[in-house]
C-alpha cells in the first residue's frame, strides 16, 4: 500500500473512517507482507452474538485474529477488507467478494470501475464475480444494459479489453442483462454473491453472452456508451 502522487496514472481515493474509540480494538488479519486484510474488532461495543444462531455466532463472534494468542478477548470478524494508515481505518471491500486468480487478489469494484470507464457506463452497472474453473477461480463480468445484439457484443469486447489492459486478467465470460437485471439490496447495492448464484443456476436474465477462447487475442474495442 502506498500513497499515489498527483501524476500516478491509476490511483484510487479512499475516505477514512476515523480512529478506534477508547476501549475498542482493531486488528487487520493480513497475509505476510500485505497491508490489506480482514478487519477484526473487539471491545465492550461488540455484541455477544446473533439471536438464537449459535453456529454463526461462534464463527463470527467467537474467534481471534490469526496470530493472536487464544487467551485474548474474542473478536468480531467484520467481513470487511481494510487497512490502517496513521491509526485511521480505511475499507476497500468485502472479504467474501474478493476474487483470487492464479494467486493474485482482485477487488471486484476495481474491475467494475475499469469496465464502466471503458463503456462510459454509470456506476453500479457492472458486476464482477468469480466462479470455479478447471484451474481455479475464473472471472465473470455481468453488464447491465439494453441494445441490439451488435451493441451488446461491442460492449462485451470493450469490457473484456479494459480488464485485460488494466489488470492483465482474462475474463472467462462477459454477459449482458437488461436494465434492472442485476440483483441489488434494498439500498441499491450490488449483490455479487446472488449474481453469482443466479448465473450458475441459469437464473440470470442473460440477453447476450461471450465466453473467452484461450487462443483468441484480446484487442481493444471502441468504447460503447451505455448512457
Amino acid at each position: 500500500m502506498a500513497l499515489a502522487g498527483p501524476d500516478t496514472a491509476r490511483r484510487r481515493s479512499l475516505v477514512g473512517l476515523g480512529r478506534p474509540l477508547r476501549g475498542q480494538h482493531l486488528q487487520i488479519a493480513a497475509e505476510p507482507g500485505m497491508d490489506v486484510g480482514e478487519v477484526w474488532t473487539s471491545g465492550a461495543n461488540v455484541a455477544a452474538g446473533y439471536w438464537r444462531r449459535p453456529e454463526d455466532s461462534a464463527r463470527v463472534f467467537g474467534g481471534t485474529p490469526p496470530g493472536t494468542p487464544v487467551t485474548s478477548a474474542r473478536s468480531l470478524r467484520t467481513g470487511d477488507l481494510g487497512f490502517l494508515y496513521r491509526g485511521e481505518l480505511f475499507l476497500v471491500g468485502r472479504a467474501k467478494d474478493l476474487i483470487i486468480v492464479r494467486g493474485c487478489n482482485y477487488h471486484p469494484h476495481d474491475l467494475e470501475q475499469s469496465a464502466e470507464a471503458a463503456l462510459s457506463a454509470p456506476p453500479q452497472s457492472v458486476a464482477a464475480f468469480s466462479i470455479d474453473g478447471a484451474d481455479g477461480e475464473e472471472l465473470v463480468l455481468a453488464l447491465e444494459l439494453d441494445g441490439t445484439s451488435d451493441r451488446l457484443a461491442a460492449a462485451c469486447a470493450a469490457a473484456r479489453a479494459a480488464i485485460s489492459q488494466h489488470h492483465n486478467l482474462r475474463c472467462h465470460a462477459v454477459v449482458c442483462v437488461p436494465r434492472g437485471g442485476l440483483p441489488r439490496t434494498g439500498s441499491a447495492k450490488l449483490q455479487r454473491g446472488e449474481c453469482r448464484r443466479r448465473y450458475l443456476a441459469g437464473e440470470l436474465p442473460v440477453a447476450h453472452a461471450e465466453l473467452s477462447q484461450e487462443t483468441a487475442a484480446l484487442t481493444p474495442a471502441r468504447p460503447t456508451s451505455l448512457r
